[in-house]
This record gives structure tokens, C-alpha cells and sequence, in this order.
């Protein structure tokens, strides 16, 4: 799956990862081929530098003060959507939320530091650290990589850069800055599909459907493009073609047993039928078996690894986007395996397909939905 790195509430799941298998589990659940249709908990702040203080903050308007043999300081006082909270401690004392749900002022002397913040009071947006870095939300402007980062996730830009932001550089800008890949870029080497161990997550990605043509029956004219985004040909032999998710249907895959290989940042077309005269017009790159289908209402389609690493995947709602006789396009300006997430980031396509009376770019850039 697509995948998408999204906000994530109340916590979000830490690890690049960890996100792309959540992308995945967020499959809609099976469907018969075409059928249409605050209360925070207490938190404790210490101060061990020059004094212990301690006290208690919660969603309540409640006060605490704390001091040490250091003496005592100026308060620092947190609010927060139930209230606020007044705590004094020592006078160098720095005071920690693990997890604050709201923002935090601190006197001259005291530091109120904040490790995961879930709420939108966090800092403003900033330039203050890299996008390596781990902290508050980065400014678009700060550079490329912050853009195309925060373009494919908002969270970054709005409320903190966490390691997901980090790890997302890697797949989003040039060169792997962060070293998220482990040193291998799918950009320096040629990979090969053969069980998938060369290929990286979001070097192919799964950017037009036709889920519900009209020029002809759906056991004939289904298919979908998948997009080669890496600067070396990838062969998808040995990748595993999947229709909804491993939880719902197990069986619903298909392994790619023939060399079908995908040019540097070129597309192919795989689909139920080759043959152009009764397929509607299009070129089929590679023609998968009646285990792959493409429901109308909702589904998931995805490539994955042998091993099942999910490579890309794309779950799709008619409820948000119904499409009949053209293909749901990936907007250009979301070509991500994060952009690709999202039902809104696509539209029906506007070109219509030589010989046929059904709208399509298969094997071609897309058209723009704006």
C-alpha cells in the first residue's frame, strides 16, 4: 500500500516501517467482484539539577508547587484544553512531559521540554534543525526535502518532525540524506524483482486504475499502471501481486513469474486481458490470472516482496471517488507512495484512450487532476 504516513491519533506509530504495514492493514474489507453499489492522565514533572520538585499536571485546572534544597523559581505554568497548572521547582529544574497534550511556558530559569506532543499548541514551524533531525515542525521553505516531505505528510510541517518525517526522507528526497536506506538506493543499482530483495518500498508505485470500464465487461477491460520512480530498471519477476489485504483473503495474490521489466522512471500496464481488440485499446504489459480483480465499489491492490514486504499499495472507495468508463488517476503533484494513500489525490482521467471511448493514460505520465 499504499501507505500512508498520516497523522496518527492519539500517538503516532514510530518507524517508517511500521507505517508502510499500516497502509496495508488499512484495506477495506472484501468485496464481491462488481458489486456496485481528554481526559489526560496525571503526568510528574521533576527537577533533580539544584532541587527535587515535583508536580502533578492534568487536563483539570489544577495548581502543585514543588521545591528544593536550590531554592525555589518562577513558576512555569501549562494549559491546556481542561484548564492550567501552575508548578514552582528548583531554580535550574527542568521539567519533562513524556507525553503532553498542551503547550507549555517557561520562566527565564526553567525549560519545559516536551518529547511527544499530540496536540496543535506545539511550537511554530521553524528552520531550526535538519530534516535528520528530530523536533518541532520544519517550515516547507526550509529546503527541498522539507517540502516534498511535508507535501506528502502535513503532520511534519504542522505539528512535529518525528522519526517518521526522518525515515520518510529517504524514499522522498534526493539522494537518501538521512541514510534511512541503509546505505542502498534503489537509484544506484539496477534491481530485480527475483523475491522481491532489491526492490525498495516506494520504488514502484501503483498510479492509475481502471477498476470499472464501460468500453467493455470488466472481466475484460480491468487493469492498473505501476510506475518505476528509482533511476534503474526494475524486473517485477518474483514480486506478488496482491488484491485485498493477506487478512481478508490469502489467497488473493498472484506472484509475477515472467520477466516484466519496468524502465527507469517508465510505467507498465498489467491487467486481466492482452488482447487489444476485446481489452478496450490498452497495451498489457502483463496479464494476471482471475486471483486479481478489481472490485467497483472498494479494494486494495498491491506489490509486494516474496517475503511480503509491501512495495506499494492503494486502497480505493467509490464512495470518494466513483469512476465508470475512466481510470482513477494519480494526481502527478502526490506521485508518492504516500501521496498515493489518499482517495482525494485522485481523479477520473481526462484523455481519452485511442479506439476506445473510455478515458485513460495507461503506460503514460498522468494527467494533472487540477
Amino acid at each position: 500500500m499504499a501507505a500512508l504516513h498520516v497523522l496518527m491519533t492519539p500517538t503516532r506509530t514510530l518507524g517508517f516501517a511500521a507505517l508502510l504495514l499500516a497502509a496495508c492493514a488499512r484495506g477495506g474489507a472484501g468485496e464481491t467482484e462488481e458489486t456496485d453499489d481528554p481526559t489526560t492522565p496525571p503526568q510528574t514533572a521533576t527537577g533533580p539539577t539544584s532541587g527535587e520538585g515535583t508536580g502533578t499536571f492534568n487536563g483539570a485546572s489544577t495548581a502543585s508547587t514543588g521545591s528544593g534544597a536550590g531554592g525555589t523559581s518562577e513558576p512555569v505554568t501549562t494549559s491546556g484544553a481542561g484548564g492550567s497548572a501552575t508548578s514552582t521547582s528548583s531554580s535550574s529544574s527542568v521539567a519533562t512531559s513524556a507525553t503532553s497534550t498542551s503547550a507549555s511556558v517557561a520562566s527565564s530559569s526553567s525549560v519545559a521540554t516536551s518529547a511527544a506532543s499530540t496536540g496543535s499548541g506545539g511550537a511554530p514551524p521553524s528552520c531550526d534543525h535538519d530534516v535528520c533531525t528530530e523536533g518541532g515542525p520544519l517550515l516547507k521553505s526550509c529546503d527541498t526535502c522539507s517540502a516534498a516531505v511535508c507535501g506528502a505528510d502535513p503532520y511534519c510541517c504542522s505539528t512535529a518532525w518525528d522519526p517518521l518525517c526522518v525515515g520518510a526522507t529517504g524514499k522522498l528526497c534526493a539522494n537518501d540524506p538521512c541514510g534511512t536506506l541503509g546505505g542502498s538506493s534503489a537509484s544506484s543499482s539496477s534491481s530485480s524483482g527475483g523475491g522481491g530483495s532489491t526492490v525498495l518500498p516506494g520504488d514502484l508505485l501503483i498510479t492509475e486504475i481502471m477498476n470499472d470500464p464501460a468500453k467493455v465487461e470488466d472481466t475484460k477491460g480491468e487493469w492498473f499502471e505501476v510506475r518505476n520512480v528509482t533511476a534503474a530498471p526494475i524486473d517485477l519477476k518474483g514480486l506478488v501481486l496482491r488484491h485485498q489485504t493477506l487478512a481478508v483473503d490469502p489467497n488473493a495474490a498472484e506472484a509475477i513469474a515472467k520477466s516484466v521489466t519496468v524502465p527507469a522512471g517508465g510505467y507498465v500496464v498489467l491487467g486481466n486481458n492482452g488482447d487489444l481488440v476485446t481489452n478496450g485499446g490498452v497495451k498489457v504489459d502483463y496479464v494476471y490470472s482471475s486471483k486479481v480483480t478489481l472490485n467497483n465499489s472498494k479494494d486494495y491492490v498491491a506489490l509486494e516482496t516474496a517475503d511480503a514486504t509491501l512495495i506499494d499499495g492503494v486502497t480505493y472507495d467509490a464512495a470518494k471517488l466513483k469512476v465508470t468508463g475512466k481510470s482513477r488517476s494519480l494526481d502527478p503533484a502526490s506521485m508518492s507512495m504516500l501521496g498515493n494513500d489518499t482517495d482525494t489525490n485522485f481523479c477520473a482521467a481526462k484523455t481519452l484512450i485511442a479506439g476506445s471511448t473510455d478515458y485513460g493514460t495507461p503506460g503514460k505520465a498522468n494527467d494533472a487532476c487540477k
